[in-house]
């Protein structure tokens, strides 16, 4: 059940408690004017003017994902390396083997539900093989510095960091994709909804 409140002067924040993604199309239709803010589980729209506007997105706010892509739709081959020194433990974690995880980590169609964190840095959700990756929690002691490309999994989700920067996923390889260029007029590769797959290179 959708939880609706006012966020601020002109927005409203909804909390959904899955991700929002399959409910951006929609929004973004209803309040073509508004600029829409996703979350990991949640949603914040804002309009132009100043006023409550919880009751008109509550009346008109759709009761379940419609399922329609949002976004460019573009889709990207990322080349890692498997070589992560926290592949082992996050294979243990899931109660299967390197092997495997390195495998189902390949055949599962990774999307981006949030650009954050760091400049360029995509959380991705799985939209396949779910539970085992909830299996994977984070590190109990983040790194203070994860060198940049380094692909993780943690609660979830998989991700790629752009940039050297602290950190608490687990670690389970690298690629030399570039995901952030301050210099283009586009700097972040991935925009949410993108869609990923991993292909190992050695």
């Amino acid at each position: 059940m959708a939880e609706f409140s006012q966020y601020g002067e002109r927005s409203v924040l909804v909390q959904l408690g899955e991700s929002p993604l399959g409910y951006l199309t929609e929004i973004q239709n209803l309040f073509p004017e508004a600029q829409i803010s996703p979350g990991l589980a949640s949603v914040v729209i804002t309009f132009e003017d100043i006023a409550d506007h919880v009751q008109k997105v509550k009346s008109v706010f759709p009761t379940s994902p419609s399922g329609k892509a949002f976004g460019t739709g573009k889709k990207f081959h990322i080349p890692v390396e498997y070589s992560g020194e926290d592949l082992a433990q996050a294979a243990k974690a899931a109660e299967i083997s390197v092997d495997e995880l390195i495998k189902v980590h390949q055949e599962t169609i990774w999307q981006v539900a949030l650009i954050g964190f760091a400049p360029g840095f995509p959380y991705l959700l799985p939209k396949t093989n779910q539970d085992l990756f909830k299996m994977i929690g984070r590190l109990a002691s983040p790194r203070a510095k994860v060198p940049a490309g380094s692909v993780g999994l943690a609660a979830g989700m998989s991700c790629i960091y752009p940039q050297a920067s602290p950190g608490g996923w687990h670690l389970i390889g690298i690629t030399n994709t570039l995901l952030f260029d301050a210099a283009k007029e586009k700097p972040s590769l991935l925009a949410i909804g993108d869609e990923l797959i991993f292909e190992a290179i050695s």
